[in-house]
């Protein structure tokens, strides 16, 4: 009911955050149901380490789950300096990176990380736009989707370059007629970025130097349409992305080397 966020381990489980339905599902590689745990309100990203914990945001806390559903360790949201509103577990840094606006970075028991700031500060993005959503490539570098406050969801957007140190490298920037209402990022090992688009319906997908080589779906309610693609992530293969489509209460695979042909 509404899935909001869509994550996959080394072995190819799915792991889904069902907002509506305040739990996380679990799916085998093959797609079949596994199980169900927690009674947590709205859940809406996960995301997952090298390990295979899962991460959660809720409304009210930041989760981590042993790969069978065990609560690992608790982070209350806290204060609205201190909201988690998007999250990536990065598996090469070992860091969670925490999106409101700006971006935090913790270490996988949730403490915030010690940084230098006499010296340039890591992963620094112009105060006049807001970080969206966060991915990190197979090197560790980070790319993260900012958006114009002033403007909002409809606004123009810019990918921001890090490389694992937090040292900036580029930054891409995009019409509304490229990326429109973009709402999640997932990187494959090629570097290739795969980003939801709530606002046309569909998923583009950019190489590393930032050209935007194709994308998929469309408006509606068959098979590869979307209503509202909100979560997004790529199998360890790099062979099928799954897409969290919200307004449709589904999950849906895509074979990545099929699509861009």
């Amino acid at each position: 009911n509404r899935p909001s966020g869509v994550t996959v381990d080394n072995s190819g489980n799915l792991y889904v955050a069902d907002t509506r339905n305040n739990r996380i599902c679990k799916f085998n590689a093959n797609g079949q149901y596994v199980k169900a745990w927690g009674k947590y309100p709205l859940p809406t990203t996960c995301s997952i380490d090298d390990e295979n914990n899962i991460y959660v945001l809720d409304a009210q806390n930041i989760r981590k789950f042993s790969p069978n559903g065990d609560l690992l360790l608790l982070r209350p949201r806290g204060t609205e300096n201190n909201t988690f509103d998007n999250i990536h577990v990065g598996k090469v840094t070992g860091q969670i990176f925490k999106a409101k606006c700006w971006m935090h970075v913790f270490d996988h028991n949730f403490n915030i990380k010690n940084i230098d700031y006499s010296k340039v500060k890591p992963y620094s993005i112009p105060a006049a736009y807001c970080v969206w959503c966060i991915a990190e490539d197979s090197q560790g570098s980070l790319s993260c989707i900012a958006l114009l406050k002033k403007e909002g969801k409809g606004a123009n957007a810019a990918i921001y370059k890090f490389n694992r140190d937090g040292a900036y490298i580029n930054k891409l920037e995009f019409s509304t007629k490229d990326l429109n209402g973009p709402e999640a990022i997932a990187i494959d090992g090629q570097g290739n970025m795969y980003i939801c688009c709530t606002g046309s319906y569909s998923v583009a997908i950019i190489d590393a130097s930032g050209i935007i080589i194709s994308s998929f779906g469309s408006k509606g309610m068959k098979d590869g349409q979307f209503l509202q693609p909100k979560g997004i992530c790529v199998d360890p293969e790099g062979k099928n992305v799954f897409v969290a489509d919200s307004g449709n209460n589904r999950i849906a695979k895509w074979a990545l080397q099929e699509r861009q042909k």
